[in-house]
């Protein structure tokens, strides 16, 4: 019953495409709808939503542990003799903190200038320590304040620190050097592990500079490492988005919740892979797809019944359209196939006559005028000259057609028409010049009309034009003098 619809009248192309949509995108729709949309889509968000809360409670955790340490390094900068630029003694309470807080990798005094002069971690016979021109230092002498430092390697220690330092004031309020505590990072790792809470969850510090400063995934992210110029590291540069998806540390696709922590140029971490947090999602998924392909299979069937009928009638189209941009101009399209196309088919019959026609009006009309005419190309080819063109160039339009203006006239280069087509072309701005050119031994004027696709150009030879001026010019000269030689007052 359809084959004798089909062979008696034929479809349209809208016709053939809602055939072929309906077969195909029905099934898509109830596929994508019910197992991605709805499973796949949900559970990315809820499992990005975790993500950002748990970095949030981390990096309040993390900023809570900085905040205490701010405090207690603020106490002991009102300790006796830290007032003075080196105290009179060390203070025993260094040695302490640095004993029994395993999150402390050492306690620290340091003058103005930097030295460290009292270390709760004793310093190796000999050694001195200098800090002075450290950003973190120079940072808390120019704020006065409470500083955190970017990750580095220990002096004395050895381990990977930041370091916490807080200002010392004399009895005048003036900064006589710091009080310190390098936070051992490999002790934040605890931390970091209880805050994540099960196993498939990281959770990572990275610093401004995209460093490392903290990890649960010791040690397959070393402390120190720069992720600066990883997926990461790159999705962090910035403000970074509360939560997004990018490329882990591991290579694999992860779901990430970020959040700067407060006092600190650091960022809280937190990720999750891709396959392991969507898992129930890429279920459904698999099932979708599964639907999928059987429905696709049924409009593949069908879409290939009815592509032979549409497919011919377009190559048809596509056939002679490409031999008219080869310069058959002649060449038409058959009306045939569906209807839409057949009616295309007609439509770019009539645009090449109409064209054909104002190509052959314009001709004509050039042909007929006086003046010389040239239209150049980008590439200075010439696309058409009229016969009076061709003519004062001693040559005919076939020689010309397609070739190089200035391969075809290289005397010409650097001459004065020369240079005012290429002004022309790069100004974009019309010209009217009138030169003598040497090659030919005749005067010219020229009219240049550029565009972005060329130049257009109007040209007359006017060389007795300027021997008629010449003569005028000489015969005034004489009767000016005739009249001087007579003693004649000359009217001017």
């Amino acid at each position: 019953m359809v084959s004798h619809v089909v062979g008696t009248r034929p479809f349209g192309i809208r016709a053939y495409l809602t055939f072929v949509a309906g077969a195909a995108l029905v099934p898509l729709a109830v596929a994508l709808g019910l197992q991605i949309s709805e499973r796949f889509q949900r559970r990315s968000e809820l499992a990005l939503e975790s993500m950002q809360q748990i970095s949030a409670s981390l990096a309040g955790a993390l900023a809570e542990v900085l905040d205490n340490n701010r405090e207690l390094l603020g106490s002991l900068a009102q300790r006796p003799g830290m007032q003075l630029e080196i105290p009179p003694r060390c203070d025993p309470l260094l040695e302490e903190l640095a004993r029994l807080n395993r999150r402390f990798a050492n306690a620290t005094i340091t003058s103005r200038s930097g030295d460290v002069v009292c270390s709760g971690v004793p310093m190796r016979s000999g050694q001195t320590v200098n800090v002075g021109e450290a950003a973190f230092f120079r940072a808390m002498l120019a704020s006065r304040r409470f500083t955190v430092s970017e990750p580095f390697l220990g002096p004395i220690t050895g381990q990977w620190v930041v370091a916490q330092i807080h200002p010392r004031f004399d009895r005048d309020g003036r900064v006589v050097g710091g009080v310190g505590i390098p936070l051992d990072l490999e002790a934040l790792q605890s931390l970091l592990e209880r805050g994540a809470g099960v196993a498939s969850l990281g959770a990572r510090v990275v610093s401004a500079n995209g460093r490392i400063v903290a990890s649960s995934r010791l040690p397959e992210e070393p402390l120190g490492r720069d992720i600066s110029n990883e997926p990461l590291g790159r999705a962090l540069r910035g403000s970074p988005p509360p939560k997004f998806s990018a490329v882990g540390l591991n290579g694999a696709e992860q779901l990430f919740g970020a959040t700067p922590v407060p006092g600190t140029s650091w960022v809280m971490v937190v990720s999750e892979d891709r396959h392991y947090a969507l898992g129930p999602a890429y279920e459904g998924l698999r099932n979708g797809a599964l639907a999928l392909i059987v429905a696709l299979a049924l409009a593949a069937l069908a879409t290939a019944a009815l592509a032979r009928r549409i497919a011919e009638p377009v190559r048809n189209l596509a056939q002679v359209a490409a031999r008219i941009a080869a310069g058959e101009h002649g060449a038409r399209a058959p009306a045939s196939g569906p209807g839409e196309i057949a009616h295309v088919a007609r439509e770019f019959n009539r645009m090449l006559e109409r064209r054909e026609a104002i190509e052959t009006e314009r001709s004509s009309l050039l042909e007929r005028i006086s003046d010389g005419f040239v239209g150049l190309d980008r590439d200075w080819k010439y696309v058409y000259i009229n016969r009076k063109g061709a003519e004062l160039l001693g040559r005919t339009p076939e020689q010309l057609i397609g070739k190089h203006i200035w391969t075809e006239f290289p005397d010409g280069v650097g001459q004065p028409f020369h240079l005012a087509y290429e002004r022309a072309m790069r100004e974009q701005t019309p010209i009217r010049i009138e030169e003598y050119y040497p090659p030919f031994g005749r005067w010219f004027e020229n009219r240049i009309y550029p565009s972005k696709e060329g130049i257009s150009s109007f040209y007359s030879d006017i060389t007795e034009l300027k021997i008629a001026e010449s003569a005028l010019r000489e015969n005034a000269r004489r009767l000016r003098l005739a009249i001087e030689a007579a003693d004649l007052y000359y009217w001017e």
